[in-house]
């Protein structure tokens, strides 16, 4: 997932839309916000695992804006 995002240029992120349901749509993004508000609670004591819970939360995040783009059919 992470490589995907690196690998994509930001204009082409933009423009991709996918069409997703209403109810599908709304238990996803109540998964990633569970799962960042999970991650934000997560104290790391390493610069690894620091590194690693910023990469999952960049990761959420970005899977988060990608469903904010989804055409949602009602």
């Amino acid at each position: 997932m992470l490589n995907e995002m690196e690998d994509q240029p930001s204009e082409t992120v933009s423009t991709c839309t996918e069409t997703i349901n209403f109810k599908t749509a709304k238990e996803i993004n109540n998964d990633l916000v569970d799962i960042l508000r999970a991650l934000q609670e997560i104290k790391m004591r390493t610069e690894i695992g620091k590194k690693v819970k910023k990469r999952f939360m960049e990761a959420v995040t970005y899977e988060l804006e990608k469903l904010e783009e989804s055409k949602i059919v009602l």
